[in-house]
């Protein structure tokens, strides 16, 4: 999570803001200084849940994640509803040029339309906010490869974004999903930690919980760089999960898996992956599973399949459609050069404000099973 005043968040809420204040503001029928007012109002909205968690916690005890949420929700919906509000303004021009529908600039259609789109975006908001709270939901991904001797099960947690305002009683029901899946790994792919570890003991101290005979393993993500790399791969380590960092471990004579730093952040913390590093220990035939937090397609893909995260999916409107800009990975199965295959998983939580649209979290089960007739 980013706190920062000036964050991309906080910037397109800014946006989001002004946008509204204009559409529905100029239909207003008030004094200049009433508007002024709830423009005002409008516009710190966009800066509060920035500032919230850092801010405003002393006194708030067992309440504070509730406070957060209800800021959240104001928020995120107000840029919905500026989404949705764009979206519909647009398809109401075109419309109106074909002489389908009255004019946009009709106050009297205006409000009608105003209206019902307060009503669709106030839905969508608080079912938002369901979303990013639930436990999420097992998605399971099926590998054959003729490598695999034996049926292996893996589950993967990208993107659990543990914060001061992540509910300790949810991250121990996703530890609960995790252990009934009877797990022979366990990976952390990445933005495991997004606060001050000291503020995550609850938290931690349940992740702990989780039970895999082969181990419990993690890589770095962006969010771990951001809030000091040595820190929090100390934190994690002391739980008594593994790092893989440009390293790797053999699972079982057919299964041998490696983690690479996290590419995004690669330039702030000076850690660049190395995959000749991390599977020099990989025996020929051997199944080479890559943990990257960040998905990624290599110059030379010398693995056999690669987990990662990062995207969250997109997480909600309006992020998805500009997600779809920055990577060609947002989320599910792709085929990479070399053979190899790349999922991309929506993640386990999310950063910022805890709500999702269209990009349902999941805890990924990989099933690594040998090729059928082998």
């Amino acid at each position: 999570m980013n706190f920062g005043l000036f964050s991309s968040t906080s910037l397109l809420g800014f946006v989001a803001m002004v946008f509204l204040f204009v559409r529905y503001g100029l239909f207003w029928n008030s004094s200049w200084w009433a508007k002024l007012i709830v423009f005002l109002i409008c516009m710190g909205l966009g800066v509060l849940p920035q500032i919230a968690t850092y801010r405003f916690e002393s006194g708030w005890g067992e309440l504070f994640p509730y406070v957060c949420n209800v800021v959240s929700l104001v928020y995120m919906t107000a840029i919905i509803l500026a989404t949705i509000t764009v979206m519909r303004d647009a398809v109401w021009v075109v419309l109106y040029w074909c002489g389908v529908c009255p004019s946009p600039f009709s106050v009297h259609w205006v409000m009608r339309a105003n209206v019902l789109t307060l009503i669709v975006t106030c839905m969508m908001g608080g079912y938002a906010l369901y979303a990013g709270l639930r436990v999420p939901v097992v998605r399971t991904v099926e590998i054959s490869s003729p490598k695999i001797h034996t049926e292996y099960t893996i589950v993967a947690l990208p993107d659990l974004h543990l914060q001061r305002v992540t509910s300790v009683a949810r991250v121990q029901k996703i530890v609960d999903v995790v252990n009934a899946q009877t797990p022979d790994v366990i990976l952390l792919v990445g933005d495991t930690i997004d606060d001050n570890p000291g503020r995550l003991g609850g938290a931690l101290r349940a992740l702990g919980g989780m039970v895999a005979p082969y181990g419990v393993f993690f890589v770095t993500g962006n969010h771990e760089t951001y809030l000091g790399y040595d820190m929090s791969v100390d934190v994690l380590s002391a739980s008594g999960f593994k790092l893989l960092e440009n390293a790797g471990t053999e699972i079982a004579p057919d299964l041998y898996i490696g983690g690479i730093p996290d590419i995004h952040s690669s330039r702030y913390s000076g850690r660049h992956y190395d995959l000749v590093k991390t599977f020099a220990g990989a025996r020929d035939g051997q199944f080479r599973l890559l943990v990257s937090h960040t998905p990624n397609s290599f110059a030379d893909n010398i693995f056999d399949f690669e987990i990662a995260g990062h995207t969250h999916g997109g997480q909600i409107i309006p992020i998805i459609f500009l997600m779809y800009l920055y990577t060609p990975f947002l989320a599910g199965e792709y085929d990479l050069d070399g053979g190899a295959r790349l999922y991309v998983s929506r993640g386990v939580a999310q950063g910022g404000p805890q709500m999702r649209l269209f990009a349902p979290s999941e805890i990924t089960v990989i099933k690594l099973k040998p090729a059928q007739g082998r």
